[in-house]
């Protein structure tokens, strides 16, 4: 399940990030809006934890606790 709902996050941010462009494609750009902020660390931290799955560094269990925001983000979003 969290390889899934991370995979669709993942499709969501690149398809913003094609239609605004990223930083420098004027007021609308994705990493200027607060929300596209929140979902971009959120993914990133998702991405981060499954690619170091298998070590055991206490700073990971940390990046857990970022993902309870999805489940947050996509209520607020509905």
């Amino acid at each position: 399940m969290d390889y899934a709902t991370t995979a669709i996050f993942l499709m969501e941010m690149f398809i913003k990030i094609l239609a605004f462009g990223f930083a420098f494609n004027g007021p609308k750009s994705y990493i200027l809006e607060v929300a596209n902020i929140v979902d971009f660390v959120i993914v990133t931290t998702s991405l981060v934890e499954i690619f170091l799955q298998g070590s055991h560094l206490s700073f990971f269990k940390v990046l857990r606790c970022a993902r309870l925001l999805r489940p947050l983000r996509m209520i607020s979003k509905n």
